[in-house]
């Protein structure tokens, strides 16, 4: 995968390995011409700071970081509880408790410019409460589900749209020869561009704000 140079030393006796199990008569270097990789969103990440995520999910300790927040612009100093590792999208984060603002957060990895770990102990958080809080919304953002999305997609697309898993919990139906999908969500932002990647092709049925959020955003670009 992409992490390829990150991972490449903790790999590395895996694929010596691995090398050794191979058949005799194979030829590695043919085999892996034969499967190719395609990473097209992965943002660059300090090695370093994976590894140490990473150290510390596993001995389950405290990390201190400087973690530069994208939405807001901001640099903040926290300790967190790391809980999980999670590759998503082509990218890294790591789910974890944070100790400044007292509940459960998703980082982004790539997003950590310091990174130390601590002695003392992780705070544990079952993977039930994980869940509630981050499985619960759409993709990478948290929070409860606040409305049910209702999209329908053109038939052009809809054979491909319909073995899609869009969310966990969705729930999906033939309408005609289109494909009518539902699932809950709270932050917009992620599901408004999956939305908008389809352009012509799918239409918001519900809930009313999101299918407004949609058009607001396809006139702005149609504006440039």
């Amino acid at each position: 995968l992409q992490t390829q140079s990150v991972l490449s030393g903790v790999l590395d006796p895996i694929r010596k390995r691995f090398e050794k199990l191979v058949d005799a008569n194979e030829d590695l270097g043919q085999i892996q011409r034969r499967f190719r990789i395609l990473s097209m969103a992965a943002r660059r990440m300090p090695a370093e700071h994976f590894t140490k995520v990473v150290d510390a999910t596993v001995k389950r300790r405290r990390l201190k970081i400087t973690y530069k927040g994208r939405s807001r612009g901001d640099t903040t100093e926290r300790v967190i509880s790391p809980q999980r590792v999670v590759h998503y999208r082509d990218n890294w984060y790591v789910d974890a408790y944070c100790h400044l603002r007292e509940r459960v957060s998703t980082f982004s990895i790539d997003a950590i410019a310091q990174a130390r770990m601590n002695k003392t102990r992780a705070l544990e958080i079952t993977d039930a409460e994980l869940d509630a809080v981050l499985a619960s919304g759409y993709g990478i953002f948290s929070g409860q589900p606040t409305a049910t999305a209702v999209l329908l997609f053109s038939e052009t697309i809809s054979r491909w749209v319909s073995a899609e898993i869009w969310h966990p919990q969705q729930q999906g139906q033939w309408v005609g020869l289109q494909w009518e999908v539902s699932f809950p969500y709270s932050d917009a932002r992620e599901l408004v561009m999956d939305i908008m990647r389809h352009g012509p092709d799918v239409r918001v049925m519900a809930p009313p704000a999101l299918a407004e959020e949609v058009k607001k955003r396809h006139r702005k670009a149609a504006s440039l």
